[in-house]
């Protein structure tokens, strides 16, 4: 039999927080967010409006996940087709060549560009959640080859805070990544992960040191509204988006390899 494809949006987006005149649904789903941040113990008055991203993607066994995360109102969603399940031979290609990461890519962030974003990340894990180790993370979140590591791996990773809440654990973090000039730039987040069948999934929520006290609660709240829950049903894996040239990464790939050259000529690993 011919499988649905995975990919396929099953919620649209909300248009406003929960209100009465809102039908229920549409509240259901807006207070995921908000109820998620409260049992964290953070003050959510900025989400009293969110949207969603659902779908149900494949796992590497072939098995649907229901994938879901709410992020602010204001807030776009960027879905890069292809599966999100990545793996270090795809790591190592998006080092050398954006054109070679042949995995899809989902990232939430502000209409108005800033410090502030979150994205998802698939892995293939054995074992529970509570048994990942922080080098997992960090090498598969905050290596070179991570949404961070475009100008130079991010330095001094360090967890500041370990918990589990329900089946979702929720790591903190502070790290210094690069800017496309080399300037070092701080920053602080919040890594949730939830493992459904052979993946972990993470919502990685981050924004500069400097703004994290404005944007915790945001952040948080976006984490902590992850949720994974294997389906019981075979799905196709959604094919990539081919339509991409080449020429569109060819500058970003100079000035990599320009900035490459400059950093291993000061020294600089």
């Amino acid at each position: 039999p011919t499988l649905p494809p995975s990919g396929l949006p099953r919620a649209a987006p909300l248009r406003q927080g929960p209100s009465m005149g809102m039908e229920r649904r549409e509240a259901l789903l807006a207070g995921g967010i908000i109820g998620a941040a409260l049992a964290a113990g953070v003050p959510t008055p900025a989400l009293a409006a969110e949207e969603a991203y659902a779908e149900v993607v494949a796992g590497s066994d072939g098995m649907g996940v229901d994938l879901s995360v709410s992020y602010p109102k204001g807030w776009v969603l960027e879905r890069k087709p292809g599966t999100l399940i990545v793996n270090d031979d795809a790591l190592i290609a998006c080092d050398t060549d954006p054109d070679k990461c042949v995995f899809g890519d989902v990232t939430m962030k502000p209409k108005v560009a800033g410090a502030d974003g979150a994205f998802v990340v698939v892995r293939t894990v054995e074992g529970d959640v509570g048994g990942i180790s922080k080098d997992f993370v960090k090498k598969n979140v905050f290596g070179r080859g991570g949404k961070f590591g475009a100008f130079g791996a991010p330095e001094d990773v360090k967890f500041t805070k370990d918990e589990t809440v329900g089946s979702t654990r929720l790591l903190e973090v502070k790290f210094t990544a690069f800017s496309p000039g080399g300037t070092t730039i701080a920053r602080k987040g919040i890594v949730a992960m939830s493992k459904s069948g052979p993946e972990v999934y993470l919502v990685v929520a981050t924004t500069s040191a400097q703004r994290w006290g404005k944007s915790e609660g945001l952040l948080r709240g976006t984490a902590t509204s992850l949720k994974t829950k294997q389906t019981g049903a075979k799905v196709a894996v959604q094919e990539k988006d081919t339509g991409l040239k080449k020429s569109m990464f060819a500058a970003q790939n100079e000035e990599r390899a320009r900035l490459e050259r400059e950093r291993e000529k000061d020294g600089i690993q």
